[in-house]
């Protein structure tokens, strides 16, 4: 058997039903879909990154984000306030302090370092982790 067309018997040939190209309007059809989702993707992503401007406070929006109102702060130099959500044991809760007028710090009010931390720590050498 030589390499050429000519030394092929029949029956290796391809029907002419195998050179049919997919029609040019289904994969048209295909890319118009692709980008229909990835735009809804893109909607979905922003919309739950302007949540927080949008919904009215208090409010807890996807990714566990607090809304709350600016009156809901304390001023500038008093202890800090604690934030719990109801119907929870408080293992949620947190603390908000005002050290400046235009900062905001957020803490957790029960911490524990977990045993990730405790042997990075011994990895460096700190004292007292036990």
């Amino acid at each position: 058997m030589g390499t050429r067309h000519e030394d092929q018997p029949a029956e290796h040939w391809a029907g002419a039903e195998s050179l049919d190209p997919t029609p040019v309007w289904k994969q048209y059809v295909l890319i118009a879909l692709l980008l229909f989702s990835g735009l809804i993707a893109v909607l979905v992503v922003s919309l739950l990154a302007i949540l927080p401007q949008i919904v009215t406070p208090p409010a807890l929006v996807p990714g566990d984000r607090l809304v709350l109102p600016i009156a809901d702060l304390q001023s500038v130099g008093h202890s800090p306030r604690r934030i719990e959500p109801s119907l929870t044991d408080g293992s949620r809760a947190v603390y908000l302090a005002r050290p400046a007028k235009d900062d905001v710090l957020g803490f957790r009010a029960y911490w524990a370092p977990t045993e990730h931390l405790r042997s990075a720590l011994r990895l460096y050498g700190a004292r007292g982790v036990s």
